[in-house]
């Protein structure tokens, strides 16, 4: 069984419009509303893989009962606390020419109680896991200390640790060897500190990165493709021409498509060619990580994947 953290969960409304007008009215199409979340979208992707998944975190408020109806629907086990403050919504409003702008609400509050019972739950679980995937940002009321103390505690039990977190939580997790961690080009222009870093560049703070003990640097590039650095060495893929519906939740596929491959032990090469495919695969449909398999297994035949270093 495969877990996944999300301690920020969102409720993801998207809506379409034929070109965005900023100070004027525009038209919009509600086109549906999800449960998301970095975490919850790889729980998503995972179950529509065909993996049995456990997802935890925090949940609140009104909206509590659409991610319910979510982890009735797909057979994810729901291992949430509920929390006092409610569920923040993200809207995300998309142009005739795909470009996205998202509106997000403040996060909730996290109480010290709720912390507790937060770790009293996922504790329980984490000795039947194969595999931890915490993904997203965190509520206000968690800091890197508390966030650091999860991540000793998810080691303790030798289990394979996947992240996509935002940089200000990066600093404490090097030292837990994490199996992955996952950035996309504006954080890794963050982290590197620079708006347009070269590959060059990108390839550089990876190999950093694994100097420290992270095993694997998986950096996605949009319709540039993506890289991905390790022990082996320095892989790039490119991206098929596909009928781009959304690129939401395609990163969270691929953190989906990398714990796949390392339960099934792909070799770097595979590994890279799966996670492009089946984020390519998500961004054909509206729907945050929700993938049609015929797609995804289109794709993954048509994805060229090079060793350059």
């Amino acid at each position: 069984m495969f877990l996944t953290i999300t301690l920020n969960p969102a409720v993801d409304k998207i809506a379409t419009v034929e070109k965005l007008m900023i100070g004027q009215n525009n038209p919009i199409r509600l086109t549906d509303t999800f449960a998301a979340g970095r975490g919850v979208d790889v729980a998503k992707a995972l179950r529509e893989l065909g993996y049995p998944v456990t997802a935890g975190g925090f949940l609140g408020g009104n909206s509590t009962s659409i991610f319910e109806r979510l982890f009735i629907s797909r057979g994810i086990n729901d291992a949430f606390i509920r929390i006092k403050d409610a569920t923040r919504s993200n809207m995300h409003v998309i142009d005739a020419d795909g470009n996205e702008t998202e509106l997000m609400e403040p996060s909730p509050r996290v109480s010290a109680a709720e912390w507790h019972d937060f770790g009293e739950r996922t504790g329980r679980i984490f000795e039947g896991c194969e595999l931890v995937a915490v993904c997203g940002s965190v509520p206000d009321g968690v800091t890197p200390k508390m966030f650091s103390d999860l991540l000793k505690h998810i080691k303790r039990y030798d289990l394979p640790l996947l992240l996509d977190v935002p940089l200000d939580m990066l600093e404490v997790v090097y030292d837990k060897a994490p199996d992955l961690i996952k950035f996309n080009r504006q954080r890794i222009s963050e982290a590197i500190g620079k708006e347009d870093p070269s590959r060059g560049e990108m390839i550089a703070y990876g190999k950093g990165l694994v100097a420290k003990g992270v095993k694997n640097v998986l950096i996605s590039l949009d319709k540039d493709g993506a890289l991905l650095i390790n022990g082996e060495g320095v892989f790039s893929s490119d991206v098929p021409r596909v009928n781009v519906q959304s690129t939401i939740g395609c990163g969270d596929t691929m953190v989906a498509s990398v714990a796949e491959s390392l339960s099934k032990g792909r070799k770097s090469a595979e590994m890279l060619r799966h996670a492009v495919a089946l984020a390519a695969a998500n961004a054909m449909t509206l729907e945050t990580a929700h993938v049609v398999l015929s797609d995804y297994r289109d794709i993954v035949e048509r994805i060229k994947v090079e060793k350059i270093g």
